[in-house]
């Protein structure tokens, strides 16, 4: 009793306290602390136990490990500071997942000097039990420090790590600020966070003017390095300076701010390196319902090597609405990354950045969140559908929708990103990708000198928004490459909206299909309102006029199918219409080449053969002749408005109709590539053959289209098909084999059409012939065989199969005025006024010879 008075007395007498603690010579005893320098206690939680409600109290671990079993408490201390051994950095093992170190209410907290190693294991629980995936995982709530709303923290020279059970779900440290006005100020210096579900989580909430501050610390192997969340707090500030995030399973940096406004956050000269996870795996900043007026920044950083399994492989930020609350949405925020590399980072649509963001009714007395890129650098980032920067992926599309951000880049570079394994000889019809710039509905700007260069999948792409290349800027497309469009490829309703002393330059960029340098493909407007939507709107300031109207360079920029190697372009008569509309003048005509000329959209310096459009002009034969089952080609002419070949690029649709049921395979083709029909051959029924482009301005043709009966060597079956007669047991004698263009025929053998028991068509039939009756024009096939072609008709067939001058079955008769030569062994048909002299070659050559020999 007399020691428990003595102890109260030290409290309220001395200013300060120093406990030691020994954990190999301590004993926990009162001795240890009312004797501070002779005796030191055995354990931490005897100390925390002892003192609640005091000031000034400092702790020295003087012994090179300490154990802690339980869970130590430290409450209402004013000034308390926890010391390891110098360099060499006493551990302090935490042997239980329930065990930790707390800090209740304490107004000034100093950490430092020791390592802290928190012993998670496999027998304390069932790993096979944690739900974990990779975008999600659930956690026990445990930590290894907790700080409940300190006023003043430092923790500094420490290594915090749990166990190396890559199924440990402890975290490290807690720093809750919860319901706090006044000002509270936390330091983290040369600190290690590894192995923990949570290596540092700050959670602030209603809490205000907070000022946190982590340098030189490091952030490893952890499921999430660095957690802070905000929600309902006002002017907080947060610094992490010189800091590294490596090789973190789901997040490095992550940051949630829910209805919080005027909070400030900087992240300086940091290295974000090998992380991986689901969205955001280097840092994930999400601002939620009506967070406003914060400002992050992200200055000189890094983010290398790290690989996300869908966005943001580098960066992902999500602005987001309150569900269901379309007015409840963030607004003013700004969010800034200047000086910034992302290279070789991985993802599958945002290799290096990803955006996401609210689609909203807008509401006026909001202002817009703005999203800036300064002097940044996207280097050699891949996505396997999607490109390096993506902004707003999958959104559809809404009437009336406002999207809640501005996007702007400013002197930033994009090298070398694209799809990891891009197949450059990919067809036409590949799913369009963008390899360095991606944008959905949203409003971007480019300013200063912008570079895109050697990326593949098409350098920048863009869907329904505006891209402004601001005042005095100057973009460089140099050697990219892609399917449509090498350089730019505008979809959906995009604009190129460039206002003035712009330049923009297409150097050696490369497309497989059209648009080496781009390539637009707009929809077919159908509303008069914006029939003049052209793909590009300039704006500029009237001191200069003419002369600051912008400047679009091509040189060198290449498309394999040599069609439209500068620009594609779907809407070019909606580009005269709005070049009509810049002039004031509706009734003059505008030509091609005053809509690239400084007199509408500025000067447009085109190589060779630049410009191409979807297929303006189509034509066929009015009628078609098809054999049913066999293949053919229609013979379309497609021609653009400059009268350029499409017919190799742009597939057409093709639509049967009429009263005869035929089917057709395919319905698409391109290149004139063959067609089947399908069907019985009725002369008396009538179809229709509609042959309609896929471009975006539609244009359709029609024919009329008949089945006629199965060429010589071919037989009708159940299929409605003309197929080769050799294949079934119905065959005709000498038809051995068939092709698509003729059924071959044994020598030999006669082929024609006879009336067979006054049948209403005649039938083909075969049958033995003699060689000098039945030549084939002298044509042979180089297996023996003689060649039926299929395009002979009835009449004809006979001119092909029998020899010269002979007709009839079997090639028995000769043709009209002519008669079997009477000295022909071979029995050849000449002309009828031969046989004047006939008799007498007769008796000349033939009997004369005779009776000389018998004189």
């Amino acid at each position: 009793m007399d020691k428990e008075i003595l102890l109260l007395f030290l409290l309220c007498s001395v200013s300060s306290l120093n406990i030691r603690i020994d954990e190999n010579n301590g004993i926990d005893s009162i001795e240890c602390l009312i004797e501070q320098l002779q005796s030191s206690c055995q354990s931490l939680k005897y100390v925390a136990d002892a003192f609640s409600n005091t000031g000034n109290l400092t702790i020295e671990i003087i012994s090179p490990t300490l154990s802690i079993q339980d869970n130590v408490t430290f409450t209402d201390i004013n000034g308390l500071t926890i010391n390891g051994q110098g360099e060499s950095l006493t551990t302090i093992q935490v042997q239980s997942v329930t065990a930790g170190i707390s800090f209740l209410h304490c107004g000034e907290v100093v950490l430092a000097n020791f390592t802290l190693n928190t012993v998670t294991d496999s027998l304390l629980y069932d790993s096979h039990l944690i739900s974990e995936d990779q975008c999600s995982f659930t956690t026990n709530g445990n930590y290894s420090l907790f700080f409940l709303n300190p006023k003043k923290l430092t923790i500094k020279n420490c290594n915090f790590t749990s166990s190396n059970d890559t199924y440990a779900t402890y975290n490290g440290t807690l720093i809750k600020l919860s319901n706090t006005t006044g000002a509270a100020n936390i330091s983290i210096h040369n600190v290690f966070f590894s192995n923990f579900t949570v290596g540092l989580k700050v959670l602030l909430y209603n809490s205000w003017n907070i000022t946190l501050y982590v340098n030189d610390t490091k952030f490893v192997n952890n499921k999430v390095g660095f957690d802070v969340i905000a929600i309902n707090s006002i002017n907080n500030s947060i610094s992490v300076i010189a800091s590294q995030f490596n090789g973190n399973k789901y997040h490095g940096l992550e940051m949630y701010y829910e209805t919080s406004c005027h909070n400030n956050f900087t992240i300086f000269g940091c290295t974000f390196s090998n992380n991986t996870g689901c969205n955001g795996v280097s840092m994930d900043l999400v601002l939620v319902k009506n967070s406003t007026s914060n400002i992050f920044r992200g200055i000189g950083n890094r983010f290398i090597n790290n690989s996300a399994e869908y966005a943001g492989g580098g960066v992902n930020i999500d602005i987001l609405s309150a569900e269901g609350y379309r007015y409840n949405y963030p607004s003013n925020n700004t969010i800034i990354f200047k000086y910034c590399y992302f290279i070789n980072n991985s993802g599958s649509y945002a290799g290096g950045v990803g955006i996401l963001m609210a689609s909203v009714r807008l509401k006026h007395t909001k202002k817009s969140n703005y999203i800036k890129f300064i002097s940044c650098h996207f280097c050699n980032n891949k996505a396997s559908s999607g490109s390096a920067v993506h902004i707003n992926r999958n959104i559809p599309s809404e009437s009336g929708s406002y999207f809640v951000a501005l996007v702007f880049f400013y002197d930033c570079k994009f090298t070398s990103n694209g799809q990891p394994h891009f197949n450059f000889m990919a067809g036409g019809n590949a799913v369009l990708q963008s390899g360095a710039f991606y944008a959905n509905k949203v409003c971007v700007y480019f300013g200063g000198k912008t570079q895109f260069t050697n990326n593949n999948s098409t350098a920048l792409q863009v869907s329904d928004i505006n891209i402004e290349f601001e005042d005095n800027s100057t973009t460089i497309f140099q050697n990219n490459s892609g399917i449509k469009g090498g350089a730019i490829l505008l979809t959906g309703d995009s604009e190129l909206y460039v206002k003035y002393n712009t330049s923009i330059i297409f150097n050696g960029n490369r497309a497989v299909s059209y648009g080496g340098a781009i390539a637009v493909l707009h929809l077919q407007v159908q509303n008069l309102a914006y029939s003049d939507k052209c793909f590009l709107s300039v704006h500029f300031h009237k001191k200069y006029h003419y002369n600051s109207k912008p400047v679009f360079t091509f040189t060198d920029n290449k498309c394999d199918s040599d069609f439209g190697n500068d620009l594609f372009i779907s809407n070019l008569e909606s580009c005269r219409a709005r070049c009509k509309t810049l002039l004031h003048e509706k009734d003059v005509y505008v030509s091609i080449s005053d809509i690239f000329s400084s007199k509408c959209f500025g000067v447009f310096n085109f190589s060779a053969r630049s410009i191409a459009t979807p297929t303006k002009n189509l034509s066929v034969s009015q009628v078609i002749n098809a054999i049913p089952g066999i293949p053919m080609k229609l013979n379309i002419t497609q021609k653009d408005m400059f009268e350029n070949d499409t017919s190799a690029l742009f597939p057409l649709t093709l639509t049967i109709s009429g009263t005869n049921r035929i089917r057709i395979n395919p319905h698409v083709i391109t290149n004139n590539s063959h067609v089947t029909f399908y069907g019985n051959p009725n002369p008396h029924k009538t179809a229709k053959l509609l042959i309609q482009t896929e471009t975006m301005t539609s244009i359709s043709v029609t024919a009329e289209l008949n089945l006629i009966n199965c060429p010589p060597g071919f037989i009708f079956d159940k299929t409605d098909s003309c197929v080769c007669s050799a294949l079934s047991n119905n065959r005709y004698q000498g038809i051995r084999y068939c092709t698509s263009n003729y059924s071959a025929i044994t020598t030999n053998y006669w082929a024609g059409y006879l009336n067979i028991s006054n049948a209403s068509d005649d039938t083909f039939v075969t049958g033995h012939c003699g060689v000098e009756l039945c030549s084939y024009n002298k044509t042979k096939h180089k297996f023996g065989f003689y060649q039926l072609p299929i395009d002979y008709d009835k009449e004809k067939l006979n001119d092909f199969v029998c020899s010269s001058n002979r007709t009839g079955t079997l090639c028995t008769k000769c043709i009209d005025n002519h008669i079997v030569s009477y000295h022909s062994p071979s029995f050849k048909c000449e002309p009828s006024h031969h046989c004047h002299y006939g008799i007498l070659l007769y008796i000349l050559s033939e009997l004369l010879p005779i009776t000389i020999i018998f004189i």
